[in-house]
């Protein structure tokens, strides 16, 4: 089994995609970037946001490594939502997802940026 978590973008999760319903149905389907994970089941131990601007997210990894470890759990991979890479590439986000890579991976955790191919911004009902 691989434990996984999910980082997304505050904005996106608060206003745009409330739920993250598109990241939890790629991960479920193992489409988008969760088919980079070939073997076994996947767990989605975490969902939570980057934080907010400017997007301190190792710091926050650091708090919820903390809290895992008190209910005997850990994360294998870390996705980066897609609504994180859109905020960088349309409103200037100043998160970057090369440090953030390196940061993490560093802790031993697999990182992979972006979660799935649907549209973040659409009036399409199936979007």
């Amino acid at each position: 089994m691989v434990r996984i978590g999910i980082i997304a973008c505050k904005v996106a999760m608060d206003n745009l995609c409330p739920g993250c319903a598109k990241c939890f149905k790629a991960a479920n389907e193992r489409s988008g970037n969760f088919n980079s994970i070939t073997e076994g089941s996947l767990e989605i131990v975490f969902l939570t946001s980057c934080g907010g601007c400017p997007g301190l997210i190792p710091i926050k990894m650091d708090i919820i490594n903390r809290t895992l470890s008190t209910l005997d759990q850990k994360v294998d991979a870390i996705f980066i939502g897609t609504c994180v890479q859109r905020a960088i590439e349309n409103f200037n986000c100043p998160i970057d997802p090369g440090f953030v890579k390196a940061s993490l991976e560093k802790l031993g955790i697999k990182v992979y940026i972006g979660t799935h191919a649907y549209p973040i911004f659409s009036s399409d009902k199936h979007g």
